[in-house]
């Protein structure tokens, strides 16, 4: 641990902590003296997480929750209160993933699925902390969305559209908190390295992503550290993303344009997003399908 953690002290509840960005941020957070809270659906994956964590921080609660349980997240977070008075950040990063065109059979489920657990989940934590946080007069909530919560891409529709409504939710709340000393940020990683994609078959995966090198769960959850610490509205990682979402801001046939180049392989090496290895290469215990935050973020 640092010898001046930038935490210490501040009670911090991170979702999705089981595994991928949730995991990662949770070390992080803990390793700067953080009394972090771990909670996922599978208390199992939770235990082995705070072990990890209590090499280096005692300070570590597993408290399992269901974040598209209303009832489940008012639990959680009244937990935390009773134990701990306060609650000083939240981290929205639970959330699961879908594949597929519009025209797929699955489409309905699926993004009925992507709004109950990535959207309502992060409504309903967020919820459940402000009275909380408006009574200290201070806190900070950061809401995982995608790079796709900015610009839309073919294949992953359902995925995209609930994260632009995770972007807009988190926009909207920012601007409602101005004044309260609670801050909202929203952060939207690319293509990043864990579970998101496990179990789809190859062919699954959006080829947008196929010559993609994804990044490793610890940058997202650095970022995600440095973006409490300075806070920043938004986080968009890493930076070349940014000339969809600018190409996209000047024409929409210009933001198609950059998502079909993603497709090219010596596009995605002249811009530094492609570094000789793809999702699947990433994983070699998994050849046949690719894993990926939320909780993997692509």
């Amino acid at each position: 641990m640092n010898s001046k953690p930038k935490f210490a002290n501040r009670v911090v509840i991170i979702t999705g902590a089981s595994s991928g960005i949730g995991k990662e941020t949770a070390l992080t957070f803990a390793r700067e003296g953080a009394i972090t809270i771990l909670s996922s659906r599978s208390k199992d994956k939770l235990d082995l997480v705070a072990d990890e964590a209590r090499k280096f921080n005692p300070n570590v609660r597993v408290i399992p929750a269901d974040v598209s349980s209303q009832a489940q997240v008012q639990a959680l977070v009244s937990a935390v209160v009773e134990e701990f008075g306060r609650v000083d950040v939240l981290i929205n990063n639970a959330g699961s993933a879908a594949t597929g065109n519009i025209e797929s059979s699955n489409f309905v489920k699926d993004i009925r699925e992507l709004f109950e657990i990535d959207y309502l989940g992060k409504v309903y934590c967020a919820q459940a902390v402000l009275p909380l946080m408006r009574q200290q007069g201070n806190g900070f909530i950061v809401n995982l969305s995608s790079v796709v919560g900015r610009k839309a891409f073919p294949g992953f529709a359902a995925y995209s559209t609930a994260m632009h409504a995770i972007s807009a939710f988190s926009d909207a709340l920012r601007q409602e908190l101005e004044g309260t000393g609670i801050q909202v940020a929203t952060v939207h990683p690319a293509l990043t390295q864990t579970n998101f994609f496990e179990g789809f078959a190859q062919e699954e995966i959006p080829a947008s992503f196929r010559y993609m090198t994804p990044l490793p769960a610890a940058i997202v959850a650095n970022k995600i550290l440095k973006t409490v610490l300075n806070k920043k509205a938004r986080c968009i990682i890493p930076w070349q993303p940014r000339l969809v979402i600018l190409g996209d801001s000047l024409s929409a046939n210009l933001g198609d344009l950059v998502v079909r180049l993603l497709k090219n392989r010596i596009f995605m090496r002249s811009i530094g997003m492609y570094k000789g290895s793809t999702y699947q290469l990433s994983n070699p215990q998994k050849s046949n399908v690719s894993e990926n935050p939320a909780s993997n973020r692509s």
